[in-house]
This record gives structure tokens, sequence and C-alpha cells, in this order.
């Protein structure tokens, strides 16, 4: 709707994934925005990580 910026949002199932959402999006904010290009993924045979900028910058698994 124009002119609106709050928006009522209903959460169904076992998560609650529009929280997830958020607080991705505070985690992204708050480290400046960065880009694509500043995250990176390793993986071996028992994981693998999402960084950023390094691999020891893990990106925290959020929800």
């Amino acid at each position: 709707m124009p002119g609106r910026s709050v928006f009522e949002v209903e959460q169904y199932g076992p998560r609650r994934l529009w929280d997830e959402a958020e607080a991705a999006c505070r985690w992204w904010e708050s480290r400046d925005r960065p880009g694509r290009d500043r995250f990176g993924r390793s993986v071996d045979r028992d994981a693998q990580r999402v960084w950023l900028d390094e691999p020891g910058q893990p990106v925290p698994l959020l929800g």
C-alpha cells in the first residue's frame, strides 16, 4: 500500500521465517551491508560454513 511503512505479518508453521529474515537483515546492516563479493563458503567432509571476508568470521545461523 503506497505511503505505508508498517505492515502486519502473520506467521504459520514450525519456524518463524519472518523473524529469521528480520534477524538476518539486522546482521547484514550491522556489518555495513556487505556485497556478495565479501562472502565465501568452506566445505569439508563434516560441514559447510559461510563466512564474511575470511573463514575466521563465520556468518551466524539465525533462527
